[in-house]
């Protein structure tokens, strides 16, 4: 991961950066006093998002209990016991540890967190909200993408990239990983609520509507080969969630955080002494690469929030991953 110091130049902002150096005697009136006060109010916040979030397993908890196999209880469970372990962390004797190791601790907790197997079993936690039929008319379709955003993972996963705020890198890379490994397009596309036949005609209509937006990119796709409409609409669910991760977990933190919490990061490291062991370039020459990259994050994503053009960007932004997701699956 990152080097902790990346924390200091690119999260937050600036007086959370500076909370991270502030010494404990802070002040109530002056600069410190600031400092100390958006430091409390971030870690609060966060404490706040990681405490919603334990909530909701303890609820899936409560709803399996009598249900579901111990092994499913049992790795939710361990879930709970996850979210208790990071809280611990922020408060408490683990302050002092969590303030000056506060990337580090959330860049590896959290993906930790993600390797639990009831997050992406269709068996347990969230994903019990999919055994429901499809809701009809317009009003339900919105109440049936909100069930599909819970059970997938995907808003969980969005609203903690933008509560806990990390730097660029940092936070493609996190946002990314949860992404991946709370994927389980197979599984959640096997659902009642997914497998309705008034679902699968939604999808189609959105995938249709899709391909007419992203032209003329998706003119250049290969005309599928003919499949069994079961098996097209099993490969169109999976397209679509395939993008809604892509564009809700990983794409939009990422544009939120470059429009109201991110500042520039730095794009070299600190002058000093050139090293002269070989061992010591190496790591000079990694952190100068670790730093370009989080630079070129960070101007990527202003450039689509911030730019007049944006309406071109957020065009880009739909039809690039759309496309590349149906010639992957060859729809």
């Amino acid at each position: 991961m990152p080097v902790t110091a990346m924390a200091s130049q690119t999260t937050g902002t600036a007086t959370a950066a500076a909370a991270a150096a502030a010494g404990p005697q802070a002040g109530s009136g002056g600069p410190d006093g600031r400092v100390e006060a958006a430091w409390r109010r971030r870690v609060q916040i966060e404490g706040i998002g990681v405490l919603a979030s334990c909530a909701m397993q303890v609820a899936y908890l409560a709803r399996q209990w009598h249900t579901a196999a111990p092994r499913d209880n049992y790795f939710v469970a361990a879930s709970v016991l996850h979210h208790f372990v990071v809280l611990a962390l922020m408060s408490g004797q683990g302050a002092p540890l969590y303030r000056k190791y506060r990337v580090p601790i959330y860049a590896t907790m959290r993906p930790l967190g993600y390797l639990n197997p009831s997050v992406c079993s269709v068996k347990a936690a969230a994903s019990q909200l999919l055994a429901t039929p499809a809701s009809a008319g317009a009003w339900g379709a919105l109440v049936d993408l909100k069930t599909v955003l819970l059970a997938t993972r995907t808003m969980g996963t969005a609203v903690i990239g933008v509560v806990v705020a990390m730097p660029p890198l940092v936070a493609l890379f996190v946002q990314s990983g949860s992404t991946y490994l709370a994927s389980n397009a197979a599984g959640y596309c096997s659902t009642q609520l997914l497998r309705d036949p008034l679902t699968q005609a939604r999808l189609a209509r959105f995938a249709g509507t899709l391909d007419l937006l992203s032209l003329p990119l998706s003119a250049a796709v290969p005309i599928p080969m003919e499949r069994a409409p079961e098996e097209q609409a099993e490969k169109t669910c999976h397209a679509l969630l395939a993008l809604l991760q892509l564009l809700l977990a990983v794409a939009l933190p990422l544009l939120l955080l470059a429009r109201w919490e991110w500042r520039e990061p730095r794009r070299e490291p600190p002058p000093g002494p050139l090293p002269t062991s070989w061992h010591a370039r190496a790591l000079r020459r990694a952190a100068r690469a670790a730093m370009l990259a989080n630079w070129g994050i960070w101007r990527a994503c202003t450039l689509l929030t911030r730019s007049v053009a944006w309406p071109a960007a957020l065009w880009l932004l739909v039809s690039v991953p759309w496309v590349a997701i149906i010639a992957a699956l060859g729809l």
